[in-house]
Formats: structure tokens, C-alpha cells, sequence
């Protein structure tokens, strides 16, 4: 049987941390940066500049995550949802199985651990 290509993220609003296998082994793979809105022109402006900014933060981890057939996606508050809720409107995503976890700010070795728990 065939394994499947897998993928965790730890991720929260500023930062996503990819956690790939390679070798057979689990370990940090690149990160994804969220843009960040440093002016003061308005609240309504600073709204608007956090929503493109969120989707753009969700494109670029949407376009690392095609190639993988199971995602899951664990940190603080609510980002994983987000992203889950971003994904599922993508055709590209239909068929993958995307799971959401909890966890607060950890190392990244315990990121690596949770991730191989999860897929094992």
C-alpha cells in the first residue's frame, strides 16, 4: 500500500511551522510569515489590511500544502480553523484529509513529537 504524503503545521496568526517527513523521520521544514499592518490610517483601513493580509497568509500555506494528502494543522486559538475553513473552499482541497489539533506555544522538538504521535 501506498503512503501517503502527510504534513503538520503548527501554526498561529503571525507564523505557520511545517513539519514534514523525510528519510522517514519527522522534522522542521520551512515557515510561512503572515504579513504584518504597522500604519495608522483607521481602524476600517487596519481591518481591511488584516483580511487581505490573512488571505494572503492562507494562499501561500494553501499553495505549499497541494502536494500533500493528509494535513494536520495544530497551535493556539483559532488559526487552524480559519485556514481549515480556507481550504475547504479550495476544489484543490476536496479530496484531502485535513485534522485540527490544539497546542499552545511548544518547542519545536515537541511540535516534531506531536505530529509523529498524530500520523503514527
Amino acid at each position: 500500500m501506498e503512503e501517503k504524503n502527510c504534513v503538520g503545521i503548527w501554526m498561529d496568526h503571525k507564523k505557520a511551522i511545517f513539519i514534514t517527513k523525510e528519510n522517514g523521520e519527522f522534522t522542521i521544514g520551512h515557515k510561512v510569515e503572515a504579513e504584518s499592518y504597522h500604519g495608522h490610517k483607521g481602524e476600517h483601513i487596519a481591518n481591511n489590511a488584516k483580511r487581505s493580509g490573512d488571505r494572503k497568509y492562507h494562499k501561500a500555506m494553501a499553495n505549499e500544502l497541494m502536494r500533500y494528502d493528509e494535513i494536520y494543522l495544530f497551535g493556539p486559538g483559532t488559526s487552524q480553523e480559519e485556514l481549515q475553513n480556507f481550504l475547504h473552499e479550495d476544489q484543490h482541497f476536496k479530496y484531502k484529509k485535513i485534522t485540527l489539533g490544539t497546542a499552545g506555544h511548544i518547542t519545536d522538538p515537541q511540535m516534531v513529537a506531536q505530529v509523529r504521535e498524530f500520523f503514527q
